[in-house]
C-alpha cells in the first residue's frame, strides 16, 4: 500500500499491512487536471488544479494528529494493470482498515442548510458508484464543504444520508453490510453511476465481500461476473428478485445494478436445509424453486417460481417470485423480466398447499458467444444463421457493418445471409471498448468456413468488403454448425 507523508506529501510504501502505521484517508468526486502517481514525483504537481485537494486533506490529517493519508487519485499507479486490479480488490479494505475517511464535498458551500433540497443532499458525490464503498467501510466519516469546513459525521448526518441513499440506520451505524440481502445491497448502486461500464461492478466488490481480476474492455459482462462470484459463497436467493427489460427472454441474473432500483424492501429468507445448493453449470443456473402453472391456456409451460426472499410492507412480509418458461425437460428460461411477483395472501415462509419443489436449469446468455448454422433449402440456396447475436444493449457489443448488404436478412437477435452456391459474407463488430472484430462466413468448393479476425482497425470501417476478399477461406471449416468465441 502507497502512502502519502503529510507533511512532506511525498510517498511511503509498505508491503505488510500488519504494519502500517494509523492514516486518514479521502472520499471525493474526481474533478478537473487530478494529480497522478506520475505527476507527484514531479515538481509541476504543485501548479495543477488538484494539487489543492491532496494539499488539504493532509493538512487536515495533521490537525488530526495523522503522519500518513491516502488518496486515490496519486496513490495508484494507474500505468500498471496489476498495480490497480490489486487496488480494486483491496480498496474496500483500505477505506475500511484507515482511522477516519474525509469526505470532500467540492459542491457543497459551508452555509449549506441541510434541508431535503439542499446542495448537500444534491452532491454529485452521492450519484458516483465508488463513494458508496467509501461511505459505508469506514467508521468514522467526516463530511467537509467545499471550503474545508466541517459538515458534520456520518453519524449525525445520519437521518439526511439515509433519505438521499436508502441506507438504513443501522448500516450506516455498524458500518457492516453482511446481514442485508444482495438485492438491497444492490439497490444503493441503483441510481449512481461511473466512468466506465465495469466500475459499477468492480466498485462492488467489497461490498459482497468477493474478489475477481479487473478487465477494461469487458463492458456490462463485468456485473455478470460479480454475481457469479457471488453466488459461489451466497445461497441469498434476492439476487434474483430484479426487473429487468420485459421484451426478451433470458437468464436469472441481471445486466446492471439499475434493475435492482425497486428492490430497496426485499429480505432474504434462509432456506431449508433439505434445498439443494445452486450453483452455475455449464448447463445454466442448477437451482431447486417451487413452481407454480400460471394456469393460461396460451402460457401453459409458464410458471411461478417462488424465491427464498420477502418483499417488506406496512411491516407484513409477503413472498416474491419470478416467471419461467420451461423449454424443454429441466431447461428453463426467464421471461416477463420486467416483473417481480408478490405472491397473493402469503407471509414470509407461506407456501400454496401442493407446492412442489423442482430441479431445473436455467441458461445465462454468454455474451461472448454466438452459433452460426447452415442449412441448404431446395431452391440451392445455402442459408448461414447467426444466432444470439451480441447486442450492446446487453453485451457491450454492437454491429458496426455488414457486406454484402443486399443478401443479410435481420430478424431480432439474429441475422442470415443468403448465397447461392458460393460465395461469402462477413460481420463487423465494435465492442465497448472501442475495438473492432469481423466475423467471416461462406463456401467455397462446397466446404463451408468461418473465420474471425480481431486485428481490424478504424480504416476498415467502410471498407468491409476489401477485408473479406483478402480472408483466407480456407482458415476454419465447419459442419452444419459452429460457435463463435469473442475474445
Amino acid at each position: 500500500m502507497r502512502l502519502l507523508d503529510t507533511t512532506t506529501i511525498t510517498f511511503k510504501s509498505f508491503f505488510n499491512n500488519a504494519s502500517i502505521p494509523p492514516y486518514a484517508i479521502l472520499s471525493h468526486t474526481w474533478g478537473e487536471e487530478e494529480v497522478t502517481f506520475q505527476d507527484l514525483l514531479t515538481p509541476k504537481a504543485k501548479d495543477m488544479i488538484g494539487y489543492k485537494k491532496i494539499s488539504d486533506c493532509c493538512k487536515q490529517a495533521v490537525a488530526d494528529g495523522f503522519e500518513l493519508a491516502w488518496v486515490d487519485t496519486c496513490c495508484i499507479d494507474k500505468t500498471s494493470s496489476a498495480e490497480l486490479s490489486e487496488a480494486i480488490n483491496s480498496m474496500y479494505q483500505w477505506y475500511q482498515d484507515a482511522q477516519v475517511c474525509y469526505v470532500y464535498l467540492a459542491d457543497v458551500p459551508s452555509c449549506d442548510a441541510l434541508s431535503p433540497k439542499s446542495k448537500f443532499a444534491k452532491s454529485r458525490w452521492f450519484t458516483r458508484g465508488w463513494t458508496l464503498q467509501e461511505l459505508l467501510a469506514p467508521q468514522s466519516v467526516v463530511f467537509y464543504s467545499s471550503e474545508w469546513i466541517e459538515l458534520g459525521t456520518k453519524s449525525s448526518l445520519q437521518p439526511a444520508i439515509t433519505a438521499i441513499t436508502g441506507v438504513s440506520k443501522v448500516v450506516l451505524l455498524l458500518n457492516h453490510p453482511g446481514e442485508i440481502s444482495v438485492a438491497q445491497r444492490m439497490s444503493w448502486a441503483a441510481n449512481r453511476e461511473t466512468t466506465r461500464v465495469e466500475d459499477i461492478a468492480y466498485c462492488l466488490l467489497g461490498l459482497f465481500g468477493v474478489n475477481m481480476p479487473a478487465i477494461y474492455g469487458e463492458g456490462e459482462n463485468a456485473f455478470v461476473r460479480l454475481q457469479f462470484e457471488i453466488l459461489k459463497t451466497s445461497d441469498d436467493e434476492s439476487i434474483f428478485a430484479w426487473k429487468g427489460d420485459g421484451k426478451s427472454e433470458g437468464g436469472m441474473l441481471a445486466r446492471s445494478p439499475t434493475q435492482f432500483r425497486d428492490s430497496g424492501a426485499v429480505e432474504r429468507i434462509k432456506p431449508e436445509s433439505s434445498r439443494t445448493p445452486f450453483s452455475m453449470t455449464n448447463s445454466g443456473l442448477h437451482i431447486e424453486l417451487p413452481l407454480i402453472p400460471t394456469g393460461h391456456v396460451s402460457e401453459e409451460k409458464i410458471f411461478q417460481a417462488i424465491l427464498n426472499c420477502v418483499h417488506v410492507h406496512s411491516n407484513n412480509k409477503s413472498r416474491l417470485g419470478i416467471y419461467l418458461k420451461q423449454l424443454e425437460g429441466q431447461q428453463f428460461t426467464r421471461v416477463h423480466r420486467d416483473e417481480v411477483f408478490i405472491l397473493a395472501g402469503s407471509h414470509s415462509k407461506d407456501l400454496p398447499p401442493n407446492t412442489e419443489s423442482q430441479l431445473l436449469y436455467v441458461r445465462e446468455k454468454d455474451p461472448s458467444v454466438f452459433d452460426v448454422e447452415h442449412r441448404m433449402r431446395p431452391e440451392k440456396q445455402y442459408r448461414f444463421r447467426i444466432t444470439n447475436l451480441p447486442l450492446m444493449e446487453h453485451d457491450g457489443i454492437e454491429l458496426s457493418d455488414l457486406t454484402p448488404i443486399d443478401r443479410w436478412e435481420g430478424r431480432g437477435e439474429d441475422m442470415e445471409l443468403v448465397l447461392q452456391y458460393s460465395g461469402r459474407g462477413a460481420l463487423m463488430f465494435r465492442n465497448a471498448g472501442g475495438n473492432l472484430f469481423a466475423v467471416m462466413i461462406g463456401m467455397h468448393n462446397y466446404n463451408t468456413w468461418c473465420d474471425i479476425r480481431t486485428d481490424v482497425v478504424e480504416q476498415t470501417v467502410g471498407r468491409l468488403g476489401f477485408l473479406l476478399e483478402r480472408c483466407n477461406h480456407g482458415m476454419e471449416k465447419f459442419g452444419s454448425r459452429h460457435q463463435v468465441t469473442i475474445r
